[in-house]
């Protein structure tokens, strides 16, 4: 294959290098289900769809062409050939310095060209469980709110009065196995500080971390004293109690930071670290202040959180993320330099670092999304005028320390971008751009966007439809039922093979099986959850104390709202 290659090739940029080196390192990546190894893939199939996948690598389709032990492809614009020789994907071109460059088998890349090669993916063969009553009795269920771990055990905390107060009650929700159906702890309340009430003033926040362990964040009064927003009588407070996955238990309550308002994206992972939004203050006087945003952590082994209040900004929109080792990044929409700028707070359990602008054209930027993989890859999406007319942008770093790269993707409905685009950051360090209006994704991979591809229409973001992400990319979705009580529909999607187990193709009754009350309560609560597995769960409130069924088509209905779980196994 040596003998190919032209003097002439070496003219190419060092841009086209980079793209290269880039490309090829994104095609080697797994495609995270098992080949079957009696199956071979044909090599012109492979290139076909290396052609649509990495149209900056191979622009046109070539004919394939054998030579000694290759079957090759030679790709004129970009000076570049793409081969086979028996079981090894070969490349030779700029990035290899005109050598040989192996970048993996024929069957690591079997799955992502055709399905047929695929183990089963996460969530082939799952389907959802009938429904079980979590809670019953003369007290209406008020609000839940829950997560998931890696294993696809869900931790659940709900709000219900014990005829004297409204008490936040725990319990962990196990996925069932074969014919053994999923089961649930006894509830237990998580609000009692030895034996004192700590009783929920407004709202309360629930984050799982991968390993299982749970964190639940709610604000409740206590006196105040020197040192809080007022100097005497009641302050509102945030408490938090902690679930342990390895004992099987709730902590006491711990009481943080005094703070007038709500705490919101409260960030939790498997080493125990906090991060979460608040209202931070600043003395005015004896018993006035003055509120800013602010952000709060709280490493593992400490127990005082620390805070950045941001008196000196005024903040917008704005979204947080965490990784594994308790890195953080806070974007936000700042009114600053005569414009809206799109920023980023980049923060370890030492600290945050100063403000970074991410935009670059100096007109106003309207913030989409932020999120963070578990190794630190870091992506922040926005809209903003790119001199002729409005654009999408996004910002991304392979790590939490290194520096943001930033690229406009071509994302466009009818001249302006695209709306409802969602970030996820995969386990391998994949960023993956799903833009919901086209229904199109884009992958960036060291360093490279890839091309955009599509993914089916009927898994959707608009009204109605509430998605769950896994952190390989998949997605679960459920739509409530347009019209009809007791229904829905419900399907996925598999990022790694492009397979749709199930697609949402229908509304009628019988196609949903967790026999949403959509005239009393809809899934709008809370969109499911979905493990790294794909096992996932559906919590929903609703009137009934038996499910309507066949022999019960209209359920038994009563006046209390109870909770109910149905798995997906």
């Amino acid at each position: 294959m040596n003998r190919l290659i032209g003097a002439e090739a070496r003219k190419m940029t060092r841009r086209l290098k980079a793209m290269v080196v880039g490309l090829l390192a994104g095609m080697a990546v797994a495609a995270g289900a098992q080949n079957q190894p009696s199956l071979t893939l044909d090599p012109s199939a492979l290139m076909d769809w290396a052609e649509r996948t990495y149209p900056d690598l191979f622009p046109s389709h070539q004919q394939t062409q054998p030579y000694g032990p290759y079957l090759f492809r030679y790709y004129a614009q970009t000076q570049a050939y793409l081969g086979v020789d028996g079981q090894f994907v070969q490349y030779v071109g700029p990035a290899s310095s005109f050598q040989i460059l192996t970048v993996g088998r024929l069957s690591d890349f079997a799955c992502r060209v055709e399905a047929r090669f695929c183990a089963a993916g996460p969530f082939d063969k799952r389907s959802w469980e009938a429904p079980i009553k979590l809670v019953a009795g003369t007290q209406p269920v008020k609000s839940v709110r829950y997560g998931i771990d890696d294993d696809g055990r869900v931790i659940a905390v709900f709000l219900q009065s014990d005829g004297k107060r409204n008490v936040l009650w725990g319990t962990r929700i196990t996925p069932g196995s074969g014919s053994t159906p999923s089961s649930f702890t006894t509830p237990q309340p998580v609000d009692l500080q030895g034996g004192v009430p700590r009783t929920l003033v407004d709202d309360y926040s629930v984050t799982v971390a991968p390993n299982g362990d749970a964190l639940v964040v709610w604000r409740a009064n206590d006196p105040c004293d020197a040192s809080t927003y007022k100097t005497s009588g009641t302050c509102t407070y945030l408490f938090s109690a902690r679930y342990s996955a390895a004992d099987g238990g709730w902590s006491a309550p711990a009481r943080g930071p005094d703070t007038p308002d709500d705490a919101w994206q409260v960030r939790f992972n498997s080493q125990g670290d906090v991060v979460m939004q608040l209202t931070g203050w600043l003395r005015k006087s004896t018993n006035s202040y003055t509120a800013y945003k602010a952000l709060a952590w709280l490493p593992h082994g400490q127990a005082v959180f620390q805070q950045r209040i941001f008196s000196e900004v005024s903040l917008g929109d704005r979204g947080l993320a965490m990784d594994a080792a308790g890195n953080f990044a806070l974007a936000a929409e700042v009114a600053q330099n005569a414009t809206t700028d799109v920023v980023i707070y980049r923060g370890t359990p030492a600290g945050v670092a100063p403000q970074q602008i991410l935009d670059v054209r100096g007109s106003a930027a309207a913030l989409h999304d932020v999120a963070m993989g578990q190794g630190g890859q870091t992506v922040v999406y926005w809209t903003q005028n790119n001199g002729t007319k409005p654009a999408r942008y996004a910002a991304v770093a392979a790590s939490a320390q290194e520096p943001m790269v930033v690229s406009e993707l071509p994302v466009f409905v009818s001249g302006t971008p695209t709306a409802y685009p969602v970030a996820v950051v995969t386990d391998d360090g994949v960023v993956i751009d799903y833009e919901f209006q086209t229904h199109t994704a884009q992958y960036w991979r060291s360093g490279v966007w890839s091309s955009m591809q599509a993914f089916p229409s009927n898994v959707d973001r608009e009204s109605g439809y509430a998605n769950a992400f896994t952190r390989r990319g998949d997605i679960l979705t459920v739509l409530t039922n347009g019209g009809f009580c007791h229904g829905g529909a419900w399907g996925s999607f598999d990022a790694n093979t492009g397979k749709q187990p199930k697609s949402v193709a229908s509304k009628v009754p019988a196609d949903f099986v967790l026999g949403l009350d959509t005239c009393i309560k809809s899934v709008g609560a809370q969109a499911p959850v979905v493990s790294l597995r794909g096992i996932g769960a559906q919590l929903f409130i609703n009137g009934y104390d038996v499910m309507p069924s066949a022999t019960l088509p209209n359920g038994d209905k009563r006046n209390v709202h109870n909770l109910w779980v149905s798995v997906f196994r």
